[in-house]
C-alpha cells in the first residue's frame, strides 16, 4: 500500500508503562516460541494518546493471520495461567466479532488486554451491522473511524506504523480525518458522527 509511514520508536515521543512493556515483551516471546508468522499491534486509542502525551490503560492488540483466540491460549499457556475469556461472534445478537480478553500478570500489578484478529467490514443495505471478515493489517486500518485511530505499534518490530499514510500527520495537525470516503464512512454506520 503506498503512503504507509512508519516511524522507530527512537523518533517517536511514545512511552509505554514498565507493566505495557512487560506485556510487549510477553507477546514477542509467544511469537517467537510458538507462532513466527503472527504479527501483533497494539491499536486504538492507547497509541494515539500516548504519541500525543496523555494517559490510556486501554491495551488492545491485533493479530494476523492468526485468530484472536487461539493467540490469546498461547499467551495462557506460555505463562501457565488461567484460559483468555473469549466472547464469542453472536450475529443474532449483532456480534460478529470474537474477542479475547487475557489477565497478565506483571511485576507491577495486572494488565488486561483485549485480543481481536485484524478484520474487515462489509456492510449490505441499509444495516449499521456489518459482515466481518479476517483482513490484512493494512484493511483493518483503512475501516477505523478516524486516520488517527488506526496508527498501530508494530510489536514484532518496535515501531509505530500509519497504514492509512495520514495518521501520524493528522495527529500533528489536530486534524480529524475519515481513513476512506467519509460519506461512505458515515452512511455505513452513522453512529460514527
Amino acid at each position: 500500500m503506498t503512503g504507509v509511514q512508519t516511524c522507530a520508536l527512537p523518533i517517536t515521543n511514545i512511552k509505554f508503562t514498565p507493566a505495557e512493556q512487560e506485556v510487549i515483551s510477553i507477546i514477542k516471546e509467544v511469537i517467537e516460541k510458538y507462532t513466527p508468522s503472527t504479527e501483533a499491534y497494539i491499536v486504538g486509542g492507547l497509541i494515539r494518546d500516548r504519541l500525543v502525551g496523555l494517559p490510556s490503560h486501554d491495551m488492545d492488540v491485533m493479530v494476523y493471520p492468526t485468530k484472536a483466540e487461539d493467540f490469546a491460549k498461547l499467551i495462557t499457556k506460555h505463562l501457565n495461567i488461567k484460559d483468555p475469556h473469549v466472547i464469542k461472534e453472536n450475529p443474532e445478537k449483532s456480534k460478529f466479532v470474537s474477542t479475547s480478553k487475557v489477565y497478565l500478570p506483571t511485576k507491577f500489578g495486572i494488565q488486561e488486554i483485549d485480543i481481536a484478529q485484524a478484520r474487515k467490514d462489509v456492510y449490505r443495505g441499509d444495516s449499521r451491522i456489518p459482515e466481518t471478515t479476517p483482513a490484512t493489517p493494512q484493511e483493518d486500518a483503512m475501516r477505523r473511524d478516524l486516520t488517527v485511530n488506526s496508527i498501530m505499534f508494530d510489536i514484532k518490530n518496535n515501531k509505530i506504523v500509519d497504514f492509512t499514510g495520514k495518521g501520524i500527520n493528522d495527529l500533528i495537525s489536530n486534524t480529524i480525518r475519515t481513513p476512506l470516503d467519509p460519506l461512505k464512512t458515515f452512511s455505513d454506520d452513522p453512529l460514527r458522527i
